[in-house]
C-alpha cells in the first residue's frame, strides 16, 4: 500500500460554509449544465476498435469536432493538433461539463475527440477501469489520425486519472509516437484510489454513491447481455453485480474478475499515483484540485498543502471556491487573461505546445 501523508485540510475538517460550498459547486453545475453548456452543433460520430486479449475486437466510440467546419474524418483536416477529452465515472462524451473544454480547444486550433470510456455508453461487450489505457493507444494508432503532430489529453475525475496513466505508459512508447504527446491536464483526479474508495463508501457519501452506482449498473447490464450474445461473456455474475451497494463491492465484483487483479489493493496500487510518480512523468502535466471537493478527499491524495506545487514536470494547483470538477465562472489560476476553468487550462496547454 502507498503511504500518503495527510498534509491538506480534509473535507470533514472544513467549516460548514466550506462544505456547503463544495457540495453546491459539485451539484449545481451538474443540474444546470444542460441549460448552460452547448457542444458545437456539427459533430461526427467516431468509431474504431481495440483488439483485446480477452474480449476480442472491442468497439471504441466517441464524438469528433473539427477546427475547420467543412472537414470530416474522411478528409485531411487542416489542423495538426488533436485534443482527446476523457470523461469521468458514470459520464459520457456528451456530458455538458465537457462542452467548455471542447470550445476552448477548438478556439485554439485543435480538432477534438471526446472519447467514450470502454462500455460507458452501454455499447459493446466490455467495460473500463481507472487504468485501462488500451483504447486511448488504439485511437492514437488509428491511421486516420497519423497526420496529427501535436496531441494533448484532458481528463476529468476518473478520466483525469486515466489520462495520467496514459502519460505513464507513454514513456515506453516508440520515439515517434512519444514525441507527439505535448501535455496532459487532469481535473480532480482520484490519485489515491484506495482513499477515494474509502471516502466515497462512507455513510455521509450515500447520495453520490447511489447515483453513480445506479448509472454504472445500467450500462453494465447492457454490456453483460451483449457479451453473452457475442460469445465473450463477462465473468461477473450479473445478480451479484446488481446487488452491489459500494464502490469496493463494484470493483470486487466487476473489475477484479474481468482484469485479473489479485485484490482491491493490487488494483488500486496499479492505477494510483504518488507525488513521487508525478515527479517522474516525462510528459508535462497539469493537475487541478479543490480543497472542498466532496468526492476526492484532497487530504489523502498525498500532496503538499500549497496552492501551487511543482513535482517534476507536473504542475499541481489546489484551489478554493469549487467542488468536484465544478468551478466558479470566473475561475482564475493566473494563467492568461481569460477567466474560467476551460480557458485557464487552455492557456496552460498553449504554453506546453511551445
Amino acid at each position: 500500500m502507498m503511504n500518503h501523508q495527510l498534509d491538506v485540510n480534509n473535507f470533514d475538517n472544513l467549516s460548514l460554509l466550506g462544505k456547503t460550498q463544495g457540495q453546491m459547486m459539485t451539484i449545481l453545475p451538474f443540474l444546470t449544465g444542460p441549460l448552460i453548456h452547448r457542444f458545437p452543433k456539427r459533430k461526427e460520430q467516431y468509431q474504431y476498435f481495440c483488439l483485446d486479449d480477452v474480449q476480442g475486437k472491442v468497439p471504441i466510440f466517441g464524438d469528433l469536432y473539427f477546427f475547420q467546419k467543412n472537414t470530416s474524418l474522411k478528409e485531411a483536416t487542416e489542423s495538426k493538433k488533436l485534443r482527446i477529452i476523457l470523461h469521468g465515472i458514470s459520464s459520457t462524451p456528451s456530458s455538458p461539463y465537457l462542452a467548455p473544454y471542447v470550445h476552448a480547444a477548438i478556439s485554439s486550433g485543435h480538432d477534438v475527440l471526446c472519447l467514450a470510456l470502454r462500455g460507458a455508453l452501454g455499447k459493446g461487450h466490455d467495460h473500463y477501469h481507472a487504468g485501462l489505457t488500451d483504447d486511448v493507444f488504439a485511437v492514437l494508432n488509428d491511421p486516420r489520425f497519423e497526420h496529427y503532430q501535436d496531441i494533448t489529453l484532458l481528463g476529468c475525475s476518473l478520466g483525469g486519472l486515466l489520462a495520467l496513466n496514459v502519460a505513464r505508459q507513454y514513456d515506453k512508447s516508440p520515439p515517434i509516437l512519444k514525441a507527439k504527446l505535448k501535455g496532459i491536464a487532469s481535473i480532480c483526479p482520484p490519485l489515491n484510489m484506495r482513499q477515494a474508495q474509502l471516502h466515497l463508501d462512507r455513510p455521509q457519501q450515500s447520495l453520490y454513491r447511489r447515483v453513480v452506482i445506479a448509472s454504472l449498473k445500467l450500462a453494465y447490464c447492457k454490456l453483460w447481455k451483449q457479451s453473452k450474445r457475442n460469445k465473450t461473456a463477462l465473468k461477473s455474475k450479473l445478480w451479484k453485480v446488481m446487488r452491489v451497494k459500494t464502490f469496493a463491492e463494484w470493483d470486487q465484483e466487476v473489475v477484479l474478475p474481468r482484469f485479473g487483479f489479485s485484490s482491491l489493493d493490487d488494483y488500486y496500487q496499479e492505477v494510483s499515483f504518488t507525488h513521487h510518480e508525478l515527479s517522474n512523468l516525462n510528459t508535462r502535466s497539469l493537475l487541478i484540485f479543490d480543497r472542498a471537493d466532496p468526492m476526492v478527499p484532497i487530504a489523502k491524495m498525498g500532496l503538499n498543502d500549497q496552492r501551487f506545487k511543482q513535482y517534476g514536470n507536473s504542475s499541481v494547483y489546489i484551489t478554493k471556491g469549487g467542488g468536484h470538477i465544478g468551478f466558479p465562472y470566473n475561475f482564475d489560476l493566473g494563467l492568461g487573461e481569460q477567466r474560467g476553468i476551460a480557458k485557464q487550462v487552455e492557456f496552460w496547454f498553449s504554453q506546453s505546445e511551445n
